[in-house]
């Protein structure tokens, strides 16, 4: 799992990742970016989107952490394909 932020500097996003202690990889797009546009994000957070490991949108748009978690034990739980 990763994190995307829209924030636009990278110092808010480091603060905010250390006073949550966030587990997951967290990266920085931009609200104007190629890729917000791409999974159609809206100019909101937080917004959850689970992507398959094939690129497809497994659940386009989860109403909150609760779901996409729901989601993700789901698919984590069918056979993983093989290497």
């Amino acid at each position: 799992m990763i994190g995307l932020s829209l924030d636009d500097s990278d110092e808010v996003v480091r603060r905010f990742v250390e006073k949550h202690h966030l587990p997951w990889r967290q990266g920085r797009v931009g609200r104007l970016s190629r890729l917000t546009a791409s999974y159609g994000v809206p100019d909101q957070a937080p917004f959850y989107v689970l992507i398959g490991p094939d690129g497809k949108i497994v659940l386009p748009s989860a109403s909150g952490l609760r779901e996409l978690m729901g989601e993700l034990e789901k698919h984590s739980a069918t056979k993983a394909p093989s290497r």
